[in-house]
């Protein structure tokens, strides 16, 4: 999931930051057309996975 995540960061940053419009219109291609905050989405993926993933480490199991 860590992937999916960071993915969806970095697509969503570069539709929003990648380039320079003439004039100013509302995004909605690429990965904003099925989420509409990706970076918020990949944050969330980021937290879920820690806590699943390190869940087993704070429990002291192998």
């Amino acid at each position: 999931m860590r992937p999916v995540g960071l993915r969806l960061a970095l697509r969503g940053m570069r539709i929003v930051c990648g380039e320079e419009r003439a004039q100013p219109a509302v995004i909605s291609e690429g990965v904003v057309d099925l989420v509409r905050h990706p970076i918020y989405l990949a944050e969330m993926l980021l937290y879920v996975c820690m806590f699943c993933f390190g869940l087993p480490l704070w429990a002291g199991l192998p």
